[in-house]
């Protein structure tokens, strides 16, 4: 197996194989998350300082902590021996057991079903970025609707469609 980063994402000073050895020795210490990250990196001899803007105490936590967050799920696995198979993200977010508490976890993709209550909150948190994503399309069809476009309003009865069945998957998921 190989690491690269996804589609669109540019590492300033390390590799994807770098990131994820970083992420895996800190998961080994605590709980992964963009923080833990963050705070790693912040030594200049740190594997991923360069990452980081380091300007500003205030751009730094707010920047540090979204490219953190990026990093980890830009982080990708591709399979040598099966490369048909797309690659896919080596971590999840689960957001936090308390709701008081703010950040969430990253999980490997590959552990997150053995920990049911991360597996939960994963697929909550996935739930709630389909709904996002429903209302978009409900927006669109609206758009649609009001410009009497037609065609635009075929296609987008075909992804309400998909969207139905990715529903019904999701609550079985949930189940």
């Amino acid at each position: 197996m190989k690491y690269e980063f996804r589609d669109g994402f540019r590492a300033r000073a390390v590799t994807a194989a770098q990131a994820h050895s970083e992420m895996e020795r800190l998961r080994q210490a605590a709980p992964l998350t963009a923080r833990a990250l963050f705070e790693a990196a912040r030594p200049k001899a740190a594997p991923l300082h360069g990452e980081f803007e380091w300007n500003a105490a205030k751009a730094i936590e707010e920047l540090g902590l979204l490219r953190a967050r990026t990093l980890l799920r830009a982080v990708v696995v591709v399979d040598d021996e099966t490369p048909v198979d797309p690659p896919h993200r080596v971590y999840v977010h689960a957001p936090a057991e308390d709701p008081g508490v703010a950040e969430g976890v990253y999980i490997p993709l590959t552990a997150i079903v053995a920990q049911p209550d991360a597996y939960g909150r994963a697929i909550a948190e996935l739930t709630r970025k389909f709904a996002s994503a429903e209302a978009a399309l409900a927006e669109l069809r609206q758009a649609a609707a009001h410009g009497a476009q037609p065609e635009r309003l075929e296609a987008i009865a075909l992804a309400t469609q998909a969207f139905s069945a990715a529903r019904q998957a999701l609550a079985l998921l949930a189940a």
